[in-house]
């Protein structure tokens, strides 16, 4: 994602993105790195199930 995509992000915009990363690094968090990793390879990059 560019830079400047985000600074002309509205409000609602930018809470969502912020919603969707923590959900990813809850979920990270809790399936562990490996599993991540092994999915970020397969090309699934939205690692939310």
């Amino acid at each position: 994602m560019e830079i400047m995509e985000i600074k002309n992000m509205t409000t609602v915009e930018m809470r969502n993105l912020l919603n969707k990363l923590t959900k990813e690094i809850r979920f990270r968090e809790a399936v562990g790195e490996e599993i991540w990793q092994r999915r970020q390879k397969v090309g699934n990059k939205s690692c939310i199930p």
